[in-house]
């Protein structure tokens, strides 16, 4: 508080803008750890020791994996390029070959900030973890040619990669179709992309017509066997995401009521 730069930040510029700011009687490192939790601390004004610190001692960890430099502007989609002391690594469908740049697979992370495993339960941790600490995320992403990770989708069960994102984007080709979302629906005990539909103002199109549409632009495991449904919106949060929760939601009605319908 003694230098120019705490008069400027503390006394004036946090009043004026009605900041709250907190202030220990003395320097404690792990009291200042237990503080930020407490009050929320959301900014730092420190000292290049504390820093370093902040960077190297044994109680200070995070979640973060990846990052962006702060002093660089970023144009790109990517989450950004991986931590100091943090490793990760994109593999295949089969979670054993690595791939290489811009080749999309699941995302696995390694470094000291990992989880240790989850709580009392041994068998999520095995399905989660690898004997040599990779975490698997069950994220779909690839990292270009910068070593930059770009996350695309998340993994679908029993290994086969459907990225929503992906099918959405090749549906946005068709003529027709304004707008598109893809889930997963249960069929012979997996699941299959169902697709729903917006069409453009004046346009028409059949279940079957998206359906060969699809057929010749993706593999056997990414076609829409789980059925289209045609919508006059797609529901979307306020950001623009997907409300897919809803979807599955509405399909698992639709089942529901076909099932009762057929026992009748």
């Amino acid at each position: 508080m003694c230098h120019a730069p705490a008069q400027s930040i503390f006394i004036a510029a946090a009043l004026n803008r009605a900041v709250p700011v907190y202030i220990m009687p003395r320097f404690d490192f792990l009291k200042m750890l237990e503080y930020t939790e407490k009050f929320r601390i959301s900014d730092y004004i420190l000292v290049p020791p504390v820093a370093v610190a902040l960077a190297k001692h044994p109680d200070v960890t995070t979640c973060s994996i990846l990052g962006w430099n702060p002093t660089e502007i970023s144009h790109s989609a990517s989450v950004g390029e991986l931590n100091a002391n943090c490793e990760a690594k994109i593999i295949d469908d089969e979670g054993v070959t690595e791939l290489g740049c811009n080749q999309r697979g699941e995302l696995c992370v390694r470094g000291p900030n990992i989880m240790k495993g989850y709580w009392e339960n041994p068998q999520a941790t095995m399905e989660t973890k690898t004997v040599d600490g990779w975490l698997k995320t069950g994220d779909i992403a690839y990292v270009d040619s910068h070593g930059r990770f770009h996350v695309v989708d998340r993994k679908k069960v029993k290994g086969n990669q459907v990225a929503p994102a992906e099918l959405e984007a090749l549906l946005l080709e068709h003529p027709a179709v304004v707008d598109a979302a893809i889930i997963g629906v249960p069929r012979n005990s997996d699941k299959s992309p169902r697709a729903y539909i917006v069409l453009k103002p004046g346009h028409r199109s059949t279940a079957d017509d998206i359906i060969a549409f699809m057929d010749g632009k993706v593999s056997t495991i990414k076609r829409i066997t789980g059925g289209v449904v045609f919508v006059d919106v797609i529901p979307k949060n306020p950001s623009g995401k997907i409300l897919r929760k809803f979807l599955r939601e509405q399909a698992q009605e639709e089942l529901r009521r076909d099932d009762a319908a057929a026992k009748l």
